[in-house]
């Protein structure tokens, strides 16, 4: 019987290791959490940011130095399957020449063919949607 690995533990572990890979810039390791299936919604003047849109921003940002930290609080988790976890949180995109980028998202972690949890979709949510769902900002 195949372990089943508890909703909280994956999507922490999987902001965890997003925000290390993304504060040090390890620009492969950081695309690697995240599906070739990937959809991104809600982000100012952009319908939908895809796999090769996210993984060019993040190569630009990470090699020019652009984010200086990344971390994650307050995650919840809305709902989870065997294969599916549907979890809120507030991401706080600390940029070295600027003010602090601070969003409630929602994200979906999915258990891809080769066991590895994967973001397929993130969305960033208003102000008062993040307020409703007790994500301070």
């Amino acid at each position: 019987m195949p372990r089943v690995t508890e909703p909280v533990a994956v999507v922490e572990k999987w902001l965890s290791d997003s925000a290390k890979t993304a504060t040090e810039g390890r620009h492969a390791a950081f695309m690697d959490l995240i599906s070739n299936k990937v959809s991104l919604l809600g982000v100012p003047e952009f319908e939908l940011i895809n796999y090769d849109d996210w993984y060019i921003q993040a190569k630009s940002e990470f090699s020019d130095g652009t984010v200086s930290e990344v971390h994650y609080a307050s995650a919840q988790i809305v709902a989870s399957g065997l294969i599916s976890i549907i979890f809120r949180t507030v991401e706080t995109v600390v940029l070295r020449d600027g003010p602090s980028d601070i969003n409630g998202i929602e994200g979906v972690l999915q258990k891809e063919e080769d066991g590895k949890w994967r973001l397929t979709h993130q969305r960033l949510l208003s102000r008062d949607e993040a307020g409703r769902c007790n994500l301070l900002l």
